[in-house]
């Protein structure tokens, strides 16, 4: 048995009246009939509480232990079996030291985190251990609820006839990503392994709180800057010892008199720079006006993330390190004057349906990386599997960057009905009344058909055309199938 190879541990309290679980979803009726119990009402807040407690007597078995509410506690067991001798042993000591405290525990160990919650929720036996490289196999056989995703979306699988997990693997890829909510690629990839999946620790990092309370009220801007600068080194150096930047930091300015004055920073990418938090805090305070003498000083960071470390080189001039530190320095420098809702980008997302096809996220404020992120053990020999799924990610990348020609970077939000001639029986545009004259279309690209969003309640069913007129015009337009009425959805550079 590997045990270098991540492996996760799962447990549920379990109530038992009689010989009988007590299991969730069971009515008092359903959980009076099964035998002799003592039942009170629900308190979710002495359940958490409880659940805590749990969690810190977990601790001589797992470095990492994590709360998954409201019945459930994780443990992160990799490399820690040979220490009890076996991942029997190991389990057999955790059932001991519960019934010691008069518990009944389901217990579940399989490779990844979402793969032991499924099995410890979803299979009858108390003790079940998922042998390593099993766990594609296993997941195959558990229900939808397995996956931890939404009601909503396990009963239109099920409507579809679709009640296990290898059911919705059988399934394309592509087909799921447009048709569900994204949660559900997420906790599926999570589950089998192709994504990391955070230990959510009960013992959290201690926040990163820095202040000064400041013997004479202070108004005088210069002498602010310079407690302020004293206070973002303080922050640095507790950033530094956890190797971490900070991506959203926020300063708090007590006043002697009114209102407190609350400054928040964005930031593109982690960064524990001084200069470069302080330059970020002065783009803010400018737009700032103080009621009165601040007393006191605080600062505190929201967000931090691992930093990014950077490779000297010899030549640095006109590198891509230094193009990338100017285009983050840009990025939070407007971010932070103008606001961070202010600067975003689009992200393609897949979807067919044009107005679908991309989002926009702010540049700053969102952590690139996770810290204290468990990511599976990687390996320098490419299985099968994974060069089948290089290739096909390199064809659909292709295929992506392709489509993206046909597109123009010019859109309407709404597209615009637009007058069209077209010759039948092709029904090819021939004339657009475009700006307030019918111009002659010289050529013309298409149809390509979209027909989807059945599933959002409203589908839409439409012959996209790519036309160049007389006066060199570059129109996207399409023609509606229900009416047969013509829109301008964009327009080509």
């Amino acid at each position: 048995m590997l045990y270098d190879q991540p492996r996760r541990g799962v447990f549920r309290v379990v109530a038992y009246a009689g010989s009988r679980p007590i299991l969730p979803g069971m009515t008092l009726a359903e959980a009076t009939a099964c035998g002799a119990g003592f039942f009170e009402e629900h308190a979710p807040q002495r359940d958490a509480a409880a659940l805590a407690q749990l969690a810190l007597a977990c601790e001589p078995f797992s470095p990492g232990v994590g709360l998954l509410p409201p019945d459930s506690l994780s443990l992160d067991v990799t490399g820690v079996a040979p220490l009890f001798g076996s991942e029997e042993l190991l389990v057999e000591h955790l059932f001991g030291d519960f019934r010691e405290r008069g518990l009944t525990i389901r217990v579940a160990l399989a490779d990844t985190l979402g793969l032991a919650w499924g099995v410890a929720h979803f299979q009858t036996e108390r003790f079940t251990i998922v042998p390593p490289g099993e766990t594609a196999a296993t997941l195959r056989e558990l229900p939808l609820g397995a996956l931890r995703i939404s009601a909503a979306t396990i009963q239109l699988l099920e409507e579809l006839g679709i009640d296990q997990v290898g059911g919705l693997l059988d399934l394309p890829r592509a087909a799921l990503a447009s048709r569900f909510e994204p949660d559900l690629l997420i906790r599926l990839d999570q589950a089998r392994g192709a994504l990391p999946e955070l230990i959510p620790a009960h013992r959290p990092l201690p926040e990163i709180v820095v202040e000064q309370s400041l013997e004479y009220p202070l108004a005088h801007g210069p002498s602010l800057q310079t407690c302020l600068a004293q206070l973002l080194e303080q922050a640095a150096a507790q950033l530094a010892q956890r190797q971490q930047g900070a991506v959203q930091l926020e300063c708090r300015l007590d006043c002697e008199q009114g209102s407190p004055v609350v400054i928040k920073v964005d930031l593109y990418r982690a960064t524990a720079d001084c200069e470069h938090l302080f330059e970020m805090l002065q783009l803010r305070l400018e737009h700032m006006a103080l009621s009165a003498p601040v007393v006191r000083l605080a600062l505190a960071v929201l967000l931090a993330a691992p930093l990014i470390p950077w490779q000297r080189e010899l030549f640095a001039a006109g590198s891509l390190q230094t193009g990338q530190r100017q285009l983050t320095r840009l990025i939070d420098r407007l971010s932070n004057r103008l606001g961070s809702q202010a600067v975003v980008r689009a992200r393609l997302q897949p979807e067919a349906q044009p107005e679908f096809s991309f989002r926009r996220e702010p540049w700053a404020g969102i952590a690139r990386a996770v810290a204290g992120a468990r990511w599976p053990a990687s390996s320098s020999k490419k299985s099968p599997a994974a060069k089948r799924n290089a290739n096909r990610n390199f064809t659909t990348r292709n295929r992506s960057r392709s489509a993206r020609k046909l597109r123009p970077l010019s859109w309407e939000s709404t597209p615009l009905p637009l007058e069209v001639r077209a010759a039948p029986p092709s029904s090819l545009p021939q004339q657009i009344y475009w700006q307030g004259e019918w111009l002659a279309v010289q050529r013309v690209w298409g149809p390509e058909r979209i027909q989807t969003g059945w599933w959002r309640g409203r589908d839409i069913q439409r012959d996209y055309f790519r036309v160049e007129t007389a006066g060199g015009a570059r129109l996207w337009i399409f023609r509606r199938w229900r009416d047969g009425h013509w829109f301008l959805h964009g327009l080509f550079a």
